[in-house]
């Protein structure tokens, strides 16, 4: 401990940054930034300079930060090879266009994080720093888990072996395997702890020998499940009990594991051995699941299934999506309000100057201009307090006005399907939150709504209070949602509409945001019949 805290911060190695950008005098004051946070960086000006950097693999960085839109290769281009040639190596984005899509394709590629410019020194060395912590916390986790893998199939492999001389020649094939990993002391020891007790008890049953490493898993934080080449649970942690609510077996009867979990298992083994399920005991807990095989001498031994609980992480990155998100929105509104007003106020003085005119139909005509004009003008009005950022700390909003206000803000897309809209909002209902919140969790809804209602469709938003909830009730008689969809529908990025029409964040958003403030959300939806969303709100009224 000594040692460690006589090192200077001088004498800490400092991490190796590759910096992209094609604008010299932005470039410039990035680098600056990044320099004066501690940080070694290598800053390139021409992006296919910086391609061919990363596929000469010249060194390794800690991380890549680069802009999004260049010229011949763009930071798309840079975030795949990045994946490409350092699979661990986070990339953070830097982008002045506020192009949602461009962002979220890069996080699909494998982007740690983005930054909008202007990026503030604080706040760029906060996101470089964060990823590169990320990146490090994924590294250890995957070697732990390579740890397990080995240790896993150790409990496997010398469990099997008959003879002293089997179980000496695996412990030191599986023993160089773990040295090269580089592995923890610890782990080296507990597989020379089974070697030894396999030598011990040579006689002792693969079953004993399992329960023993099982006990060792136990203090593990992640959930940890060893399926034998058939598929069916042998080893299971306590904590992949608690996560998945698994009850224990009938004495010589095997685990069993939920038939949504076996078939998450099988779809992540599909998609590369990586994904994200809910847990089956509590939906609103996202939890990030890993597959990893065992074997020996191309003989496979089974799986090792990774649970981790990630509903936490996942939720504060929405939120900084989300937050990111309304300030982008009600800037572009902000500037195209400013923007269109002048020439709309001139429209409409014209127009009023002209309803003077002696012919009657240029009169006409004049007021049609005029009020045109003033409908547009109010449409920004009412547009930019529902998507600028709220900033009070007020601990409570009437749920009825925010509905009020989505529906005037919507009111056009509704027109223009005609709808058959019914309300049943009466008086004030208090509920927990931020205008914002509220908001974005009555819009979400709302909109989806909307997109699933042909013309003339209906579309009912009520409320009642009961049992000290205010109960929200969003009905439309849309084309409903199929079965084997609706298990997906709170998933990040997942959506069903077209490229380019929705993020696949909404009803993401609106599961986080309920959480968050203790609301209950179901949603019941009938193929061919309708959806209809009912958001449960603790009820603030003291008095009825």
């Amino acid at each position: 401990m000594a040692g460690e805290e006589s090192l200077t911060a001088e004498e800490q190695p400092k991490k190796h940054l590759l910096l992209v950008e094609d604008e010299a005098m932005v470039l410039s004051l990035l680098e600056e930034v990044l320099q004066r946070a501690g940080f070694d960086v290598t800053a390139f000006a021409d992006s296919k300079l910086a391609l061919a950097d990363l596929s000469a693999k010249t060194r390794e960085y800690d991380c890549v930060v680069t802009d999004v839109w260049m010229p011949d290769v763009t930071g798309l281009d840079i975030v795949r090879r990045a994946r490409e040639v350092w699979p661990d190596t986070p990339v953070v984005l830097v982008t002045g266009v506020p192009d949602l899509n461009s962002v979220i394709e890069g996080m699909r590629l494998g982007a740690s994080d983005y930054v909008l410019k202007p990026a503030y020194e604080q706040q760029i060395r906060h996101v470089v720093n964060r990823a590169i912590e990320r990146a490090q916390l994924n590294r250890s986790l995957r070697l732990r888990n390579q740890e397990l893998s080995l240790l896993l199939e150790a409990s496997g492999s010398l469990a099997i072996c008959e003879r002293q001389e089997d179980v000496r020649r695996c412990h030191f094939e599986l023993r160089a395997r773990l040295l090269a990993l580089p592995a923890r002391p610890d782990a080296v020891a507990t597989l020379d702890n089974i070697a030894s007790q396999v030598l011990v008890r040579i006689a002792a049953s693969k079953d004993e020998e399992q329960a023993k490493l099982g006990a060792l898993l136990d203090h593990h934080p992640a959930g940890l499940i060893y399926l034998d080449p058939d598929g069916v649970p042998v080893v299971v942690s306590r904590r992949a009990i608690e996560l998945l609510g698994l009850a224990p077996p009938a004495p010589g009867e095997a685990w069993r594991l939920p038939e949504p979990v076996s078939q998450a298992v099988r779809d992540v083994a599909e998609r590369g051995g990586r994904g994200d399920i809910r847990s089956p005991v509590d939906s609103g807990r996202l939890l990030k699941l890993e597959l990893g095989p065992v074997q020996r001498d191309g003989r496979g031994l089974g799986t090792v299934v990774s649970l981790a609980d990630v509903t936490q992480e996942r939720e504060k990155d929405l939120q900084l999506f989300l937050t990111a998100r309304l300030a982008t929105i009600g800037e572009i509104v902000s500037g195209l309000s400013h923007e269109l007003n002048n020439p709309l106020a001139i429209i409409s003085g014209y127009a009023g100057e002209l309803t003077e005119h002696e012919d009657a139909q240029v009169v006409d005509f004049a007021k049609r201009i005029k009020s045109a004009a003033g409908r547009c003008s109010d449409l920004f009005r009412r547009m930019l307090p529902l998507l600028s950022p709220v900033t009070d700390d007020n601990a409570q909003v009437d749920l009825h006005e925010q509905c009020r206000a989505v529906v005037e803000v919507l009111q056009g897309q509704m027109v223009e399907k005609r709808l058959q809209l019914q309300t049943e909002l009466k008086g004030i209902a208090p509920v927990p939150g931020t205008v914002g919140e509220v908001r974005e969790i009555v819009l979400a809804v709302v909109l989806n709504a909307i997109d699933a209602l042909e013309i003339g469709q209906s579309l009912a938003i009520r409320s009642a209070t009961a049992d000290g909830f205010v109960r929200l009730t969003i009905a439309d008689t849309g084309h409903g949602i199929p079965p084997e969809v609706q298990a997906r529908i709170f998933d990040p990025f997942f959506t069903t509409k077209p490229v380019g029409r929705g993020t696949g964040l909404g009803l993401t958003l609106v599961h986080s945001i309920c959480s968050r403030l203790g609301a209950q959300l179901s949603i019941q939806s009938e193929v061919g019949k309708g959806t209809t969303v009912e958001i449960a709100f603790p009820n603030l009224r003291v008095t009825e």
